[in-house]
């Protein structure tokens, strides 16, 4: 693998690149589950960069090697220099690339047309020269979010070492919308929203300040809302995706040329949950204080919850707890036996992990712009941001204030805790 020091966006250790090495040669896929897979994204690498004459190279060699009797060539092509750029960073990120089998999804006015992939014949042109040379892993699609049919590929270790070098680098231009309602109710089919809605002003305001930095997986911040423009709503972006835990890649990479740290919130959703339902969390880590009660692990208890969260049953949150956390059923047992005894007045299962995303997205939003008011960027990672190691405090205090702001407005005894890394 080339090295990535020389670039103009460098990495901040050299372990990165044994890190990265490392990723490549596991010899498993990454497992198939929602939160492994990425959908095709319009992306590109800067002219600028070293990397991207270097990547011209490797869209020519299996340009040449696929085209075989292919018309329109240099539309061709592109769909070539698409797909491979996609497949660099589902391979840095560990995720399955999502592509539609449905030829319909390839019309005008649809995601994948919008990255570029305007002809299904292409993409399955190319799609299939990969399979048959054992470079790409596919699986068959099934029902996925509003898509008839969602395939999932992945890279072999081959094509992985190819294309490693340059998922970092690529990136996605920083163009609206910036804020999106998935899986619309019908009442919202049709709903825009007015370029001075709030939504939108502020979204534009942080992504505006943001274009003008770089980082890893740079592309804009998106708020993302689902069913009506109420519901859910956290912030989206690329680099959020990179591994951490089991891969030690997104806190490596550097923000304008600097270390990063990472500053989140301490069982977020639960302290919200319980915000919301006018109970007091003044504990230091209500997660570790129900692990110890049902004699269970932290981690076990913070999968158990945030599945528990969004299910309305228990054995739908035993099943989710199971299949995304590898909690098992006696755990989960263990742990709701727990939460009921602690808080004995609360239904767990009620489905508010959407709202309390709901909250988290105005949140962290509130952190962006403060960001943008005081030169800081910050990326948002779910419940947690990244920012310049130099910000360290500024990120303490800053995400503190918008949150205490904000769920005083549930209640006010309930306090936070912030851990940074």
């Amino acid at each position: 693998m080339k090295s990535l020091a020389s670039s103009s966006v460098p990495m901040s250790k050299k372990s990165l690149e044994e890190e990265l090495a490392r990723l490549i040669h596991t010899k498993s896929a990454p497992k198939d589950l929602y939160h492994n897979h990425s959908f095709c994204q319009p992306l590109f690498i800067a002219e600028t960069l070293e990397q991207y004459d270097q990547f011209q190279i490797i869209v020519d060699k299996y340009f040449n090697e696929s085209r075989g009797k292919a018309k329109k060539l240099g539309q061709y092509r592109k769909h070539v220099e698409s797909i491979l750029l996609n497949l660099s960073q589902s391979v840095v990120k560990r995720h399955w690339l999502l592509l539609s089998g449905d030829p319909k999804a390839f019309d005008n006015g649809r995601m994948l047309n919008f990255c570029g992939l305007t002809s299904f014949d292409h993409t399955q042109r190319f799609l299939r020269f990969l399979e048959d040379a054992k470079l790409l892993q596919f699986k068959a699609g099934k029902l996925y979010e509003n898509e008839p049919v969602q395939n999932r590929y992945w890279s072999s270790n081959t094509l992985a070492t190819e294309l490693a070098p340059f998922g970092l680098y690529a990136e996605a231009e920083f163009k609206p919308p910036y804020v999106r309602i998935n899986t619309p109710d019908e009442i919202y089919e049709d709903f825009t929203f007015t370029p001075d809605h709030p939504d939108i002003v502020e979204l534009t305001e942080i992504n505006e300040f943001a274009r003008g930095h770089h980082w890893a997986c740079m592309a804009p911040v998106v708020q993302v809302f689902k069913r009506n423009p109420f519901y859910s709503g956290r912030l989206h972006t690329p680099f959020q995706n990179l591994p951490t835990r089991e891969f030690n890649i997104r806190k490596q990479t550097l923000i304008d040329g600097e270390e990063i740290i990472e500053t989140d919130f301490n069982a977020n959703h639960l302290r919200i949950f319980l915000a919301s339902n006018k109970e007091a969390c003044t504990v230091e880590d209500p997660y570790m204080e129900l692990a110890e009660l049902s004699k269970t692990t932290r981690e076990e208890v913070k999968g158990f919850i945030n599945v528990a969260l969004n299910s309305s049953n228990y054995k739908q949150a035993e099943g989710a707890a199971l299949g995304e956390w590898q909690v098992s059923p006696r755990s989960s047992q263990s742990i709701y036996k727990a939460f009921q005894k602690r808080y004995p007045k609360l239904d767990l299962l009620c489905g508010y992990g959407t709202h309390a995303m709901a909250h988290e997205g105005m949140i962290m939003r509130n952190v962006l712009l403060q960001g943008v008011k005081d030169d800081v960027l910050a990326l948002p990672i779910h419940d947690a941001i990244a920012t310049k190691t130099t910000n360290k405090t500024w990120a303490r205090e800053t995400m503190i204030r918008c949150w205490t702001d904000w769920i005083d407005q549930l209640h006010p005894k309930t306090q936070t805790l912030i851990k940074q890394s």
